[in-house]
């Protein structure tokens, strides 16, 4: 008769056994459940855009932004940079024989005030070796203006007459024009020299004085070269004749053979 009652009860306990352990495991899963619902609740509305919000724009960094800055403006620089003209270069030119010529008449004084003791040896040599970097300077710039300008007689247009006599008038008319030049040169440096000329007036005067040198050097060169091409004169005695053996001594270069 206990055996018969045995098998049930043992089942009964095993039933309530595990009851118990389903409810331990439940008492036990609930804070993890509860600890695990917040964060996801919170990881959900932060990843959801905030229609209230305002759009947010893009963040240049600071040294980021300074440097399309920086390439913005060379970029500019480039594109409005323009080769110089001829006539710019040629104006330059000019300007840097004038500021020659003005310098070699301030070491010229610097030698005077030497020698009149309104200057010493040490402030001399100081001064002089300013004047001799000035004038290295300068002599370079010149160089570098003449390879860029080439050829001056391009930039000096002028006629000239096909006949003889007309060619021999115009080279003594170029002839007295380029003294009476000369002249002016030496009256715009005496002024520079004794200060009754300012240096800006000095530099501005003497670039124009040098420019029409050159225009009257190019029209006498042109001349001779003409002169030279005509046929001779088959007569002797006439006025033609006489004008041009002043010129047959004249080379290509238009320097006077006699002079050597």
């Amino acid at each position: 008769m206990y055996s018969r009652y045995r098998f049930p009860a043992l089942l009964l306990a095993c039933c309530l056994l595990f009851s118990a352990c389903a409810r331990q495991n439940a008492v036990k899963s609930q804070p993890i459940s509860d600890e695990i619902a917040p964060r996801r609740a919170q990881v959900s509305s932060s990843s959801l855009p905030n229609e209230d919000a305002a759009p947010q724009e893009d963040v240049i960094p600071q040294e980021s932004a300074a440097s399309q800055a920086e390439v913005s403006s060379s970029q500019q620089a480039g594109t409005s940079s323009v080769q110089a003209s001829g006539e710019e270069l040629l104006a330059q030119y000019y300007s840097v024989k004038a500021q020659e010529e003005a310098l070699e008449i301030d070491i010229e004084n610097l030698e005077a005030a030497l020698r009149t003791g309104k200057l010493g040896d040490s402030e001399f040599q100081q001064k002089l070796a300013e004047y001799e970097r000035q004038e290295d300077a300068l002599d370079a710039r010149k160089d570098a203006l003449e390879a860029q300008i080439g050829p001056f007689a391009p930039y000096f247009s002028f006629t000239l007459p096909q006949d003889r006599e007309g060619l021999l008038s115009l080279l003594d008319e170029l002839e007295r024009q380029d003294d009476e030049l000369d002249g002016r040169k030496d009256a715009l440096e005496d002024g520079y020299r004794s200060g009754a000329t300012s240096r800006e007036d000095f530099l501005k005067e003497y670039a124009l004085l040098e420019r029409e040198d050159d225009f009257i050097g190019e029209r006498q060169d042109a001349a001779e070269r003409a002169l030279a091409a005509l046929p001779a004169l088959s007569g002797h005695g006439s006025h033609s004749s006489t004008h041009h053996a002043e010129y047959d001594d004249w080379d290509d270069d238009g320097d006077d053979d006699d002079d050597d």
